[in-house]
């Protein structure tokens, strides 16, 4: 695992018959969709069509992703050809790349979040945002506000939000692609670092591109 940004290799899970049981087991599933900018056209639309896949066959399922360029928008795409409005959007600050927006996708800013769920994701950053061999609260402290702003995106996505009776929608798996030049740097690898303190099973392109669309 030398230089990979996965810590806990226990949250690593591998094959489609293992998120299939992941989704069906949860109540209310939620997978959240994750990626750097940077990914090639070829694997865009292997996330496209997996993101249709998964929406088609899992009519409860809710995907949760950030409107960034290149992975997460690539992932937008297939879950709005089935139904724009179980994608869940978490945007660092209000009207984010708003051109890639479907009118029904459900869109929330980091600041428009409960207090409650603004302040666990911020705490939760803190604990786990690492930077070299340096980690923590004390050197995420030190990071500029706008950057702070989208960590804590990070750590919403997630957590999820709370919903009418007061419980927090936490991902029940998450799909990541992880550009192989930045394998244990960037927002990418913070989120996967969260997923495996929150104990979010999780999924590498390696695997997630064989299974069948």
């Amino acid at each position: 695992m030398n230089g990979w940004p996965v810590q806990n290799p226990k949250w690593l899970r591998r094959g489609y018959a293992m998120i299939e049981r992941l989704i069906t087991a949860a109540k209310s599933p939620v997978v959240l969709l994750e990626g750097s900018r940077d990914v090639p056209v070829d694997i865009q639309r292997q996330m496209e069509a997996l993101a249709a896949r998964l929406m088609q066959t899992f009519p409860k399922l809710i995907a949760r992703s950030g409107n960034a360029e290149g992975s997460d928008q690539g992932w937008a795409r297939g879950v709005n050809v089935i139904d724009p409005k179980r994608l869940q959007l978490v945007l660092p600050v209000p009207n984010y790349k708003s051109a890639a927006i479907e009118r029904d996708n459900d869109v929330m800013a980091l600041q428009e979040a409960p207090p409650s769920d603004f302040y666990a994701a911020r705490s939760l950053t803190r604990k786990h945002y690492a930077y070299g061999a340096r980690r923590g609260a004390a050197v995420y402290d030190r990071l500029p506000p706008f950057k702070q702003t989208y960590l804590d995106r990070d750590a919403l996505k997630v957590l999820g939000t709370s919903d009418y009776s007061g419980r927090r929608m936490k991902a029940t798996a998450a799909l990541f692609y992880i550009n192989p030049a930045r394998k244990h740097g960037g927002g990418t690898a913070h989120t996967l670092r969260l997923c495996e303190a929150e104990k979010v099973p999780y999924f590498l392109a390696e695997d997630w591109m064989t299974w069948p669309v």
